[in-house]
């Protein structure tokens, strides 16, 4: 049930209507731009932008508090209150600092175990074949990871699943549930 189309490679035919017709590999059509859900990697956030207001919370802040703490010694009322205003400030400043270098440590350590895992999830996302007709990806008999029956067709988001799964990350790079690794056959 294998034909030899034009560009030399063998397209294998689906699983559920029997026809080499519409089907491809599906780098070719994620590449092609015609099935962007078929995409290897999860989409993330990166870092880039919220390091760059962590550091302008680091720079800024300071100054800010600096300045709120010299008009309040100004300030003819109380020491406590001084004090207690002082105090409140500096406490959201460190809250503020945490919070923002806390997320960025968070999505480094995501885009961190995609990377990693990206060599696993790629072996699996390039032995895919798309079927147009019935919006699937199946996997032929020669190189279908294990377990995976050659024969079924998989909704789109259950391949991604897959994919995402084999490399040890799901769809926000979070780590993915314990299962055996999926090796090609």
């Amino acid at each position: 049930m294998e034909s030899q189309p034009a560009t030399g490679v063998r397209a294998v035919a689906c699983p559920v209507h029997g026809s080499t017709e519409l089907v491809r590999r599906v780098p070719a059509v994620y590449y092609d731009g015609t099935a962007c859900r078929l995409t290897p990697e999860p989409p993330l956030k990166r870092v880039r932008l919220l390091l760059i207001w962590a550091v302008l919370l680091t720079c800024v802040s300071p100054p800010i508090a600096v300045a709120f703490l010299r008009s309040i010694a100004n300030d003819d009322s109380g020491t406590a209150a001084k004090i207690g205003a002082a105090s409140f400030m500096l406490a959201l400043l460190v809250l503020n600092l945490a919070l923002y270098w806390g997320k960025v440590a968070v999505r480094t350590k995501r885009l961190v175990r995609v990377r990693h895992g990206m060599r696993r999830a790629m072996r699996v996302w390039q032995v895919g074949w798309y079927c147009a007709h019935c919006d699937g990806v199946f996997f032929g008999w020669q190189d279908r990871p294990n377990g995976m029956p050659a024969d079924r067709l998989l909704p789109v988001g259950e391949f991604q699943q897959l994919v995402w799964g084999s490399g040890g990350f799901t769809c926000w790079g979070k780590p993915a549930a314990r299962r055996p690794f999926l090796r090609l056959t």
